[in-house]
């Protein structure tokens, strides 16, 4: 039975509890006590376990990304668990799971974390589908310096990621946060990690010599790449070349999400993967490019010709308008392979000022509305085999629809950002 109260009702409740020696009040069995209240909330178990599981989770995530895992264990968890403990025993344990299942593991705890796995049963350990590892990896801006990242530290990382995926048998995907790592040799042959993301994070090529056979090859097929720092002016220059020399080299991506890379390199990241003679990037069937890039310049702008020629597998494409040619009928076209086209919407304020009517206008990537719907409608008329358009409403003029209507395609809306 679910019992409510307001904040009236219980103000009497707290006031007999102050005095729990003289008053006849009793706790009813099940509910739980806040460490810093004297107010019972009286809830069904089961609400209660789900209390239980989003504020570990919470916690999980507000401290896991700065301290280590028994650092944590610690502090913010073990005051929580003592609560939590109160309500149920069994608790504890179910507390202790969803921590391994969202563990974040360094070159510090590793260890500690291994030797946790060994008194968890199979069932628990093959239920961890999502690791995250961390590291401290800083990445030189000045492309005029060499690289700074310490070798020793890479093999040490490489050992570890490699040691710890071997111990979790039911892993799907994986994330490495602020490490440089050897290649792909870390990953597991049978193809079970169908997920590799990499925050602030890069796989570095070794020299020719000391590659193995399956140094660039895997069955894990997608990869995401992420840079998080806030200031829009930082070019973290090593870490995008590290992850275009990979992408240039890797022979098994049919998935690729490339987030915040870097100014204009976040456009050469793809244009430049055709440069070369390697036509690894020919396997990219989905697409995802993340960023505002008025300012950086537009795809297909490119001394070094078409870059989309290489991709002649690509059939998603996720996109701002801002990456966009100016005319998509130029010597630069998106690869007529296309079946999905997703427009992201675009950051910041859709504004400008117009010396024409001395206005301000609406605007979409740095375009007045009006050329920003003419540059999308030419671009799906453009692409033979597109089926499906995702783009924000401001961008569905009347024209866009009436195209996608003749031509069968179906055209749905993005939420705005």
């Amino acid at each position: 039975m679910l019992v409510t109260m307001s904040l009236e009702q219980s103000r009497p409740l707290q006031a007999r509890n102050t005095c729990a020696s003289s008053s006849s009040f009793k706790p009813i069995q099940g509910a739980i006590l806040a460490p810093s209240s004297t107010l019972y909330l009286v809830l069904p178990p089961e609400i209660l376990l789900e209390i239980l599981k989003s504020a570990i989770t919470d916690i999980q995530q507000g401290h896991g990304a700065n301290t280590t895992l028994a650092a944590f264990a610690a502090q913010a968890v073990q005051r929580f668990l003592l609560s939590a403990s109160l309500v149920h025993r069994t608790w504890t344990a179910v507390a202790q799971e969803l921590l391994l299942r969202n563990a974040y593991v360094t070159l510090k705890n590793y260890r500690h974390f291994l030797f946790t796995l060994r008194d968890c049963s199979s069932e628990l350990i093959e239920g961890i589908h999502f690791i995250r590892f961390g590291g401290e990896t800083r990445w030189e801006t000045d492309p005029r310096a060499r690289a700074t990242v310490d070798q020793e530290e890479v093999e040490r990382t490489t050992r570890m990621v490699k040691r710890v995926i071997g111990v979790l048998s039911g892993l799907k995907e994986v994330e490495l946060t602020g490490m440089a790592i050897w290649e792909l040799d870390w990953l597991p042959e049978d193809g079970r990690i169908a997920h590799a993301r990499f925050v602030d994070s890069a796989p570095l090529l070794r020299s020719a010599h000391k590659r193995s056979r399956r140094s660039l090859t895997s069955p894990t097929s997608r990869y995401s790449f992420t840079a998080t720092n806030p200031d829009p002016t930082y070019v973290s220059w090593h870490l995008d070349h590290s992850i275009y020399f990979f992408v240039q080299a890797c022979k098994s991506i049919t998935s690729l999400s490339l987030t915040n890379l870097g100014g204009s390199f976040s456009i050469g990241a793809v244009c430049r993967v055709g440069w070369g003679r390697s036509p690894s990037c020919s396997t990219i069937e989905d697409l995802t490019i993340s960023g505002n890039y008025t300012s950086a310049g537009r795809l297909g702008v490119t001394h070094h010709g078409s870059p989309w020629a290489p991709l002649i597998s690509l059939k998603k494409l996720t996109v701002p308008l801002s990456a966009f040619p100016s005319d998509p009928y130029s010597s630069n076209p998106l690869p007529p392979t296309i079946q999905a086209l997703h427009i992201t919407p675009e950051a910041g304020p859709n504004l400008r000022f117009s010396r024409l009517t001395g206005k301000t206008e609406e605007a979409v990537a740095d375009w007045y509305l009006p050329k920003a719907r003419q540059v999308l409608l030419l671009t799906v008329k453009s692409l033979p085999r597109l089926e499906e358009v995702r783009v924000e409403e401001i961008l569905q003029g009347e024209e866009l629809v009436m195209e996608c209507r003749r031509m069968g395609i179906w055209l749905r809306s993005a939420i705005k950002a």
